[in-house]
């Protein structure tokens, strides 16, 4: 992976994403908390986040923890 500096914020944000370890779909669930449900694929975590409903955020996570924005339910 190249360093921030010498590539977009698009470009590092897709690199995450693209070597991800693993997803995450997130909903806000009450003051402080959040159910957060973790799945191996970005298929497997964009079902989740649709049964989820209207407000889930999906993140990717890579190897070093690193994590980028890859969708919401709108």
């Amino acid at each position: 992976m190249k360093r921030l500096t010498e590539m977009t914020v698009d470009e590092y944000n897709d690199d995450i994403i693209a070597n991800a370890v693993f997803f995450t779909a997130s909903k806000r669930a009450g003051v402080g908390k959040y159910d957060t449900r973790r799945a191996e694929t970005k298929p497997a975590v964009m079902e989740i986040a649709r049964s989820m409903g209207r407000g889930t955020i999906i993140y990717a996570f890579n190897a070093s923890g690193r994590r980028a924005f890859v969708d919401a339910i709108r």
